[in-house]
């Protein structure tokens, strides 16, 4: 069956085909055409099967209505959870826009004549750059010299960029265990040792940094909590945490970096005789949907689905002026109670 055209409908409803280019490019008012005259076109290109070549109108416009997600090939430095995807595509499929996904080495990331024609080759109209960190060296500078249509996310800039406000969701979880009575509350990251801390993703810093200015603020000193190097199994974090645990003032609360530990702290804990919550509260932070993990703790969850939209909207601004930063976008976290913070109770003795 031969492919429907402009030229097809134009005969059968009996008018120029310009007529019909511009009722289906949504430009009727421009063209002084009547609302009676578009609903015979549209109703007539329903009728005929009218599917678009979109090939064809992106040659025309040198615009393919597609945004391409650029990832790394190197494991854990790219972070794409369910809601952040979920959140792009819906984001994308409001503006009639579809998704590339590019996972490219980092060494081609850092070349000048590469990065320019990744939208070329990936045909879209810019570029989602998801690196949690160890960005390639050069490709920040190519992005900005070359004036490429990009937003970064989960990075920490001024522009072109979303990310959630860790700083002030630890501050507000440490606080709220605060206002319980808790005085002794330590901050626990096992993702990050002392030696990679300020290599690591900006979260690592700002976390800590929010949880020490709300100790701060009510006179306590800050207790960080921090191997040498960072735990890469489940039986290192045990016995770090279980050693911490068995020290004779462990903490009445913690604040964790990543929900990743929290069945670790969950473990150590109870080896250590401590209840949960009545003897150790615990909060964390927890992508939106780590309760289909099994993990039950209060968290401040990570705005991932909204993160998604946003970056398509950052995206679709710097698009249409390619020449102009956008002020980025900041996002809040949203705190989910799941009545792991309780106020302190005196330790039970344990008998041998």
């Amino acid at each position: 069956m031969a492919r429907i055209t402009l030229a097809d409908i134009a005969t059968h409803v009996g008018v120029d085909r310009s007529t019909v280019s511009r009722v289906l490019s949504n430009k009727a008012a421009e063209g002084g055409i009547s609302a009676e005259l578009a609903e015979r076109i549209v109703a007539k290109a329903r009728e005929l099967n009218y599917i678009p070549n979109t090939f064809a109108r992106a040659v025309r416009e040198g615009r393919f209505n597609s945004a391409a997600l650029l990832m790394s090939t190197i494991q854990g430095r790219s972070y794409l959870p369910s809601g952040l995807l979920d959140g792009i595509h819906d984001g994308l499929a409001d503006t009639d826009m579809h998704l590339t996904v590019a996972k490219v080495p980092d060494e081609q990331l850092n070349s000048d004549e590469y990065v320019p024609k990744i939208l070329r080759t990936l045909m879209a109209d810019g570029l989602l750059i998801n690196y949690t960190n160890h960005l390639p060296e050069h490709l920040v500078d190519i992005v900005s010299q070359q004036k490429l249509p990009a937003v970064w996310i989960n990075t920490l800039r001024d522009t072109d960029a979303v990310y959630p406000r860790s700083f002030e969701a630890a501050r507000t979880m440490t606080q709220r265990l605060l206002e319980l009575g808790h005085r002794r509350i330590a901050y626990l990251d096992l993702c990050a040792g002392r030696e990679d801390v300020n290599t690591a993703h900006f979260s690592a810093r700002h976390r800590l940094a929010g949880y020490s200015s709300a100790m701060s603020s009510a006179g306590l000193e800050a207790w960080e909590v921090r191997p040498e190097r960072m735990c890469t199994t489940f039986e290192m974090e045990k016995a770090f945490l279980v050693d911490f645990f068995r020290r004779p003032d462990p903490p009445t609360a913690v604040v964790c970096y990543f929900s990743v530990f929290v069945p670790a702290i969950l473990r150590a804990a109870t080896d250590a005789g401590i209840r949960v919550p009545q003897e150790l509260s615990i909060a964390t932070f927890a992508p939106e949907n780590f309760r289909e993990h099994g993990l039950t703790v209060s968290a401040m969850l990570e705005p991932h689905y909204h993160m998604g939209r946003e970056a398509v909207r950052l995206l679709r601004e710097r698009v249409l002026q390619p020449t102009l930063a956008v002020a980025s976008a900041p996002l809040d976290f949203v705190w989910l109670d799941l009545e792991t913070c309780l106020p302190p109770q005196p330790r039970e003795k344990i008998v041998n």
